[in-house]
């Protein structure tokens, strides 16, 4: 295997590649690119996005208790209940949208 040595001289296109300055217009891409990313890595940091979902379900008690069902999807408008009050027959609980 022969080494290839070179003369600096011989080197000169890539030696003014590497030592040529940047165009102003590209100094300033850069910045505003950085400032860019900077921005929306802060912004994504301290931001706060609220999550929604709509969905139909089946809410269910693991011990001993009532089954509650929706057959029809819609918004609850009110609750008429706390947690562990005792419901009696036939008694509304909830108020939906639907009219």
């Amino acid at each position: 295997m022969k080494v290839l040595i070179y003369d600096l001289e011989e080197l000169r296109e890539s030696k003014q590649f590497y030592e040529r300055e940047l165009p102003r217009y590209g100094i300033v891409i850069a910045y505003i690119i950085l400032i860019l990313i900077l921005s929306l890595l802060i912004w994504s940091i301290f931001s706060y996005v609220n999550v929604y979902i709509k969905f139909q379900g089946i809410v269910k008690q693991i011990k001993e208790g009532a089954v509650v069902v929706n057959k029809v999807a819609g918004e609850v408008k009110k609750v008429y209940v706390k947690e562990g009050d005792y419901v009696k027959k036939r008694r509304c609980i909830v108020r939906d949208g639907c009219k």
